[in-house]
């Protein structure tokens, strides 16, 4: 009996442990994802290195100086929660208003990645006008 019982238990901690580690290594790829979609979108602009889950960036223009982006970026961050659709914190990086994204929702998909930067360029192209 108590080797059935300790056989089990060592089965049931390395189940464990392996799903624990697919959904790090998950939230991991879709912090690689979320900064690509970042680099590519001119309107975007990543303010560190991504760091396994955190992804630190903004809203830019190059017709604003960082006082104005700290602002809108500020305001962007508002709205985001005001929305319910997302809820990023924030960082200040070498004085630039960060938009912190930490993943670490098992839920999270790309799509909600997608949803993120679109919100943010639709924001942020609204409070520019």
């Amino acid at each position: 009996e108590k080797k059935a019982h300790a056989a089990f238990e060592s089965f049931s901690y390395d189940k464990a442990t392996d799903k624990y580690s697919e959904l790090i290594e998950q939230n991991i790829d879709q912090a690689k994802y979320l900064t690509k979609l970042v680099n590519k979108n001119n309107s975007l602009e990543l303010l560190s290195p991504t760091s396994l889950n955190i992804v630190n960036f903004r809203f830019n223009n190059p017709k604003l100086d960082d006082a104005q982006l700290n602002e809108i970026n500020s305001e962007i961050l508002m709205k985001l929660h005001e929305s319910g659709n997302s809820a990023p914190s924030s960082a200040l990086l070498d004085g630039n208003f960060s938009l912190r994204v930490a993943i670490c929702n098992h839920r999270s998909r790309r799509s909600d990645f997608d949803d993120l930067v679109k919100d943010v360029i639709n924001i942020g192209n609204q409070l520019l006008i």
